[in-house]
């Protein structure tokens, strides 16, 4: 299983480790190949090595993350031209959303598993008849085929699979050293979810539209407990973001407190859905380890600074307020005040976002946040306010190919993906694959938009202080007309 190459994106699909011992158990031998371990100008001929000496009959080509789909592609016409015997099945939500398009633009993918790999995979290598292979696309004298079939891996299935087998994976050191420099090894918890926030590509709807799925699927507390043990063997870093169950985290952190093997031994990084309680606040310091010198993140995401809006750009059922958030962050701080580190995030262009004036206000608003955290020098808090990602197969995704009809799902995809490499003068880089903009919000005001962002992010990453005190001597309103008089003067010189 070969996952793409990219110059910031480490991560495999947490399945991935899962999917191979599914099929070591039943006498097929796997192994996973991560291209962005590697140089850009290395990772090819070392792969190239690999079929070479193992000499597979398929190469399942993992087509998860968006931003590695120009990647996947060179890589399919790579392994082809060098190996055509090769079959090459994608699999992924990026390739399970695109697969009909996939199949008829390029020739070098045979097959698409669009939903759970395990039983489709594993027919597949068996030659069992494709036209009952479910939840498989593929090419019939060049007509496309869907097999209508369904398949969603159960829990007795999952349970029964180990997802921290890192032999699996070639150069599982260097992955590891890799991760650790972001949030840890991920901790695989289940399928699917219960929530529909519009910008997420692992949403219920979308979920429904690129995996078939109708229902989530979590393992046994005791499943995820006995990966955590073996992990130990790799790594003391993890990383959880999964709280489809609230309960469910409750009782996990009570499993590990609880567990002698297992218990203070991990560092946990935690993206947290919903806000955190005392109950859960005080479980994560009793169940984790604590390093000094490196504190462990914990991630909330309003993903917009205004109450009212907050109910549009999340699922309604993980609302919370303004205080309410403030509130959970001083407990966080009661508690684990010099072990951690509070992200919180949010997103720019969201559906709310519908002129320039609400998003001058959205600036203000998290302004006022770090002008609060910085006068109580409360030093553990970084606000990011980032670009909003456009996940395939979300509500955000169905609004950006409705408003670009001109362009099919891949060709847009990959224009985005050169944009967001770009260094032309007339573009502006994205830190993360923003497809979609509210259709009231033009070109020229967005520009005019970052070009601010980026003189305050400026100012503010070098010389917070400094900052801090013009703010206040000039007042935040007044300094923002000055850099958008400047951001005007240069689109108008432009």
């Amino acid at each position: 299983m070969v996952n793409g190459y990219s110059d910031n994106r480490k991560y495999i699909p947490m399945g991935t480790f899962g999917l191979c011992d599914f099929l070591w158990q039943r006498g097929f031998e796997s192994k996973i190949f991560n291209a962005a371990l590697y140089d850009e100008n290395k990772y090819w001929p070392k792969l190239k090595l690999i079929l070479k000496n193992y000499r597979p009959d398929y190469v399942g080509l993992i087509i998860h993350w968006k931003e590695l789909l120009k990647n996947c592609l060179s890589l399919s016409s790579e392994i082809k031209n060098s190996f055509p015997n090769i079959k090459i099945v994608a699999r992924g939500i990026t390739a399970g959303f695109l697969y009909e398009e996939l199949l008829k633009k390029f020739k070098t993918i045979d097959f698409v598993i669009k939903g759970d790999p395990e039983k489709p995979l594993c027919m597949i290598l068996a030659q069992k008849d494709l036209a009952k292979v479910p939840n498989l696309a593929y090419r019939r004298n060049s007509k496309i085929i869907k097999n209508h079939t369904p398949y969603s891996i159960d829990k007795k299935t999952l349970n029964s699979l180990s997802y921290t087998k890192l032999n699996y994976l070639i150069d599982h050191n260097k992955y590891i050293q890799k991760i650790n420099d972001v949030l840890g090894f991920p901790i695989f918890i289940g399928r699917g979810c219960i929530y529909n926030c519009p910008s997420c590509g692992g949403s219920k709807k979308a979920f429904r539209t690129h995996s078939n799925r109708q229902h989530i699927v979590c393992r046994d507390i005791t499943a995820v407990v006995e990966d955590l043990k073996q992990l130990l063997e790799y790594t003391d870093n993890i990383h959880i973001c999964y709280e489809v169950d609230l309960k469910y985290i409750h009782n996990l952190f009570k499993a590990i407190r609880a567990d002698n093997k297992i218990s203070k031994k991990f560092r946990l990084n935690y993206g947290a859905w919903h806000l955190m309680d005392i109950e859960l606040i005080d479980l994560y310091s009793k169940a984790f380890k604590f390093a000094p010198g490196k504190r462990s993140i914990i991630e909330l995401t309003p993903e917009t600074s205004l109450n009212k809006d907050r109910r549009h750009v999340r699922d309604r059922s993980l609302y919370f307020s303004n205080r309410q958030m403030l509130r959970c962050i001083k407990s966080i701080q009661q508690k684990l005040n010099t072990s951690i580190t509070i992200h919180i995030y949010y997103g720019r262009y969201h559906k709310t976002h519908k002129d320039f004036k609400k998003l001058m206000i959205e600036l203000e608003n998290i302004h006022k946040l770090r002008k609060y955290f910085y006068n109580h020098e409360e030093n553990n808090i970084t606000i990011y306010f980032k670009h909003l990602a456009t996940d395939v197969g979300s509500c955000y995704w169905d609004s950006a190919i409705a408003d670009h009809r001109e362009s099919d799902s891949i060709d847009l995809l990959l224009s985005f993906i050169e944009r967001s490499k770009s260094s032309h003068p007339n573009s502006f880089m994205m830190d993360n694959i923003c497809i979609y903009s509210p259709k009231q919000l033009n070109e020229h005001a967005m520009l005019r938009y970052e070009i601010i962002l980026a003189w305050v992010n400026l100012i503010l990453n070098e010389i917070p202080g400094y900052y801090f005190n013009i703010t206040k001597v000039l007042g935040f309103s007044k300094f923002i007309k000055l850099l958008r008089s400047l951001a005007d003067e240069y689109i108008f010189l432009k």
